[in-house]
């Protein structure tokens, strides 16, 4: 979990340094890409299998355009929901 934090050549950081500086232009067909790809089918697999995955539902409106407070508002009520 560390290295995918810290190292300058991990994918997942790469894609969220990317993404925190809104850079949108990234080809879908690299190695890069892998991560938005990948939020994008956990997400379609959970809702299928009606599994609950606010995470999932977070990071993929994240890495696909939503402002980061909406998307956090969206994940605060929804986590306030399931503890209340």
């Amino acid at each position: 979990m560390i290295t995918t934090d810290f190292s300058l050549k991990s994918r997942n950081r790469i894609i969220g340094l990317l993404t925190s500086k809104r850079i949108e232009t990234i080809p879908k067909d690299t190695f890069i890409a892998e991560g938005r790809n990948n939020a994008k089918m956990v997400k379609v697999l959970a809702r299928k299998n009606k599994i609950r995955a606010p995470i999932t539902d977070f990071v993929d409106s994240v890495l696909t355009g939503a402002k980061l407070v909406v998307a956090f508002n969206s994940l605060w009520k929804k986590v306030k929901k399931e503890t209340t």
